[in-house]
């Protein structure tokens, strides 16, 4: 198992977490650890507590507060809405299988995903 550990946001399907461990990433969701409908900044000081990279489809919000803050572990943002979970899995796990083979630490960075294993990665805050 790898040490990557994501929070997925509400736009999320819960069913990625399942996902997500058949390949060795430990996963959970904002819904399985009570914070469903909480306020993103809570969602984003929680996966900081948890050493987790957020997953999430809300880009303005989430970016704003990653800009803001001083350290994070990382955002991993899908960026379209209404994606069905089978979109959404293939979004991330191109994501995540690059993030495990090359040992990514991603804190302190946000990965764009476009389209399916379309993505970029880059610091945010800038250093």
């Amino acid at each position: 198992m790898t040490s990557l550990r994501l929070l997925l946001d509400e736009q999320l399907s819960p069913i990625l977490v399942r996902k997500l461990g058949d390949i060795g990433v430990f996963a959970e969701h904002v819904a399985r650890v009570g914070l469903s409908g909480a306020p993103d900044h809570v969602v984003f000081a929680e996966a900081l507590s948890r050493s987790a990279v957020v997953v999430t489809a809300n880009v303005a919000d989430f970016m704003s507060i990653a800009r803001s803050a001083e350290i994070h572990a990382g955002l991993i943002i899908l960026r379209a809405q209404r994606l069905s979970r089978l979109e959404q899995w293939d979004w991330l796990e191109p994501v995540v299988k690059k993030l495990v083979a090359d040992e990514i630490d991603l804190t302190n960075k946000v990965v764009d995903v476009v389209a399916a294993a379309k993505f970029t990665m880059r610091d945010l805050p800038p250093s």
